[in-house]
């Protein structure tokens, strides 16, 4: 199943493919929430759905997707 993460805002739309980004590239966008946020467990625990930001509802599900992306690419691997 491909994940796919549509973003319309003021300013402009853009789409995201999983399924279409290099593992690399993959790893590269982990390491760059990791560096600004911590663990993802962390992060999750402390996100609140009613009182965070748009951009962290964004940065919340673009972390998750590039996750299990990576967990389906490398359990599909062995």
């Amino acid at each position: 199943m491909s994940r796919v993460l549509l973003v319309k805002s003021s300013e402009g739309d853009w789409e995201v493919d999983y399924s279409k980004l290099s593992l690399g590239e993959i790893d590269q966008r982990i390491k760059a929430y990791q560096g600004k946020h911590g663990k993802f467990q962390t992060y999750s625990a402390k996100y609140d759905c009613g009182t965070s930001s748009p951009q962290d509802y964004l940065a919340f599900v673009d972390w998750e997707s590039l996750l299990l992306e990576r967990k389906n690419r490398t359990t599909s691997r062995r």
